[in-house]
C-alpha cells in the first residue's frame, strides 16, 4: 500500500458580521498557507455597506482588491489549483464554525473536492491561541487579515505539534513523562 503524504494547509477566513445567521455572512476573504510557506489569498466581492461596524475598522482597511478580489468562480479555480499542488492536503482552522462553512461553500459553488478538515483539542487550542496571540501582539502580523490569520496559525500550530510530541507517550518523544514529570524533583 502507498502511503499518501499529508500536508497541512492552515486557512483563515473574513466575513461580514459575527452576530448574524451565518447564511447571512458573505465571506470577505480567504488566506491559505501551507506547513511549506505555500501561500494563497483571494479576497471576494461583498456589500460594503452591510457589514459590521468591526469589519469597517479593522478588515476593510487592510484590503486590496486592486490586487487580490476575485470572482467566487475565479476563486474556485485558484483554490482548486492551489490543493492540488498537494498530494493528500488535511486543512487546518481555528474556527471550523465560520471557516469551514464559508470554506465548503466555496466547494459547493466551485466544485472544489475536500473532506479533511482538522480541529485542535482544547488543551491544545489552549497554547495555539496563546501563541497567537503572542504572535499578533509582536506587530509581524496583522489581526484580521485572513492570509496574516492563516500564517499565525502555521506557526502555532507546528508548536502544539512539538508540544504535543514531549507530552505524548510516544518513544520518540525526547523524554518519558515518568522523566519530564522527575526531572527536577
Amino acid at each position: 500500500m502507498i502511503k499518501m503524504i499529508k500536508t497541512n494547509i492552515f486557512f483563515d477566513t473574513e466575513f461580514s458580521h459575527l452576530h448574524k445567521k451565518i447564511e447571512e455572512i458573505e465571506l470577505i476573504s480567504i488566506g491559505f498557507c501551507s506547513e511549506f510557506n505555500d501561500r494563497l489569498y483571494i479576497e471576494l466581492p461583498f456589500n460594503f455597506y452591510d457589514v459590521s461596524d468591526f469589519v469597517r475598522t479593522d478588515v476593510i482597511p487592510f484590503l486590496n482588491p486592486e490586487e487580490f478580489l476575485k470572482s467566487y468562480e475565479d476563486a474556485g479555480v485558484e483554490i482548486k489549483k492551489f490543493l492540488g499542488k498537494f498530494e493528500n492536503p488535511i486543512l487546518i482552522s481555528d474556527s471550523l464554525r465560520f471557516d469551514g462553512y464559508f470554506f465548503k461553500k466555496l466547494i459547493k459553488h466551485n466544485d472544489v473536492k475536500f473532506e479533511n478538515l482538522f480541529f485542535l483539542n482544547e488543551k491544545e487550542l489552549k497554547i495555539f491561541s496563546d501563541l497567537s496571540e503572542q504572535l499578533f501582539n509582536s506587530g509581524d502580523f496583522h489581526r484580521h487579515h485572513a492570509l496574516d490569520d492563516a500564517e499565525v496559525n502555521c506557526i502555532a500550530y507546528k508548536s502544539v505539534l512539538s508540544w504535543r510530541e514531549i507530552n505524548s507517550n510516544n518513544p520518540l518523544a525526547p523524554w518519558s513523562n515518568f522523566e519530564r514529570n522527575n526531572l527536577f524533583s
